[in-house]
This record gives structure tokens, sequence and C-alpha cells, in this order.
């Protein structure tokens, strides 16, 4: 009787370790690695969609750009709305690629092709903290810091201060497949606003 009250247990709590490795809102339902171990890995984007938007109030100008992706390339469409109506140009396609990758000793790396031209930034990476005023749990966010850039000529960034370059919400991981959502909304003093969402999905290689 009482071997099998402390497998129920161990049996209940193992599931209970198991779930809490679910952090992102299309997480796996159960998954037997960390999402460390899950994270640590190159990845490519194999799809997605960034809509940026920039209003200027003193002139009553928008500008607003949607960019698709579909691995290989991405098609841009411009669009600019003021008083007198709005103008939207034609779409335009360029070759692209993007890999990021995720060590486990916390360094990090960042390689783009665009259009034949190649940037490779490098750094590190570390999980965001819990956020309840953001509504945020521990490990759903990952934030970047760049330490080194390479468009053809190389860039160095050091110091003992730790600035985040870029940072990033985590919609999904598996083992397999990560899903990655910005969502930028600054609103200025003067009225101004300027804001960014995407959701890019991306295929470990």
């Amino acid at each position: 009787m009482k071997k099998s009250v402390l497998a129920a247990a161990l049996l209940i709590f193992g599931t209970m370790t198991i779930v809490s490795c679910k952090k992102g809102e299309n997480d796996p339902a159960l998954s037997l690695k960390s999402r460390t171990v899950r994270l640590v890995a190159t990845w490519k984007l194999v799809s997605g969609e960034e809509t940026t938007m920039d209003y200027d109030a003193g002139n009553q100008e928008t500008w607003t750009e949607t960019i698709t992706y579909d691995g290989s390339a991405y098609t841009s469409v411009t669009s600019f709305q003021d008083v007198s109506g709005t103008v939207t140009n034609a779409p335009f396609t360029v070759s692209y690629t993007l890999e990021y990758t995720f060590e486990k000793d916390g360094s990090f790396s960042l390689t783009q092709i665009e259009d034949g031209n190649s940037d490779i930034d490098k750094g590190f990476w570390y999980w965001g903290g819990k956020s309840k005023t953001q509504e945020l749990k521990k490990k759903e966010t990952v934030v970047i810091t760049i330490t080194e850039t390479n468009d053809g000529q190389i860039d160095t960034y050091g110091g003992t201060a730790v600035s985040a370059d870029l940072s990033f919400q985590l919609d999904r991981l598996t083992g397999k497949e990560l899903s990655i959502i910005v969502d930028i909304h600054n609103t200025y003093n003067n009225g101004d606003m300027y804001t960014r969402s995407s959701l890019l999905n991306f295929e470990k290689k």
C-alpha cells in the first residue's frame, strides 16, 4: 500500500516537472527536455511576417511597411499616408536568409544574408526573468547582447555594463520548431508613435 502511494506521488511530481517546461503560449504540453536544452541549436528562418508603423504627429504623416518572409527571400510593401490620402508602393522581393545560433555556454551568433550581402553578429544570450506587469513568465523571453558585428569589416563592443541589443518573446519552442514574437508600441510626448509587430518561425537545422 505504501509503495503504491509513493509511486503515485512520484508520478504526479514527474508530470508536474514536465508540464512546468511549458512557457510559451504554443509550447508542447509535455516535454522531456528543458527549455534551455530545446533552444540550444542553430535555427533557420522559414516563414513570418513583420509590420512596422512610424507616425509623425506634427505633419500627420504615417509610414507603414509589411514584410513577409518565406525562408529564402522577403517581400516588402510600403505605404505613406498624410492628409491628402494614402500611397501604396508596389511590392518588391529581395533574397534573404536568417539564422540564429544559441550555444550552451551562453554565446550567440546571428547570420543574415540580404541580396548577397552577409552580416554576422556575435554576442551572448540569457533568459529574461518573470514580469507581472508585462505578464511574462520566467524563461519566456530571450535577451541578447551583441559584442561583435561583421558586415565586411569587424566592429567590437565591450565594457562591464550589460545592455540588451535584442529581445523577443518565445511563442513556441519544441525540439524542431521555434516561433518568436516582437511586440513594440511606443508613444512619445509630442504625439509621435512607433510600432513593430512580428511573428517569425524557425526550424532547427
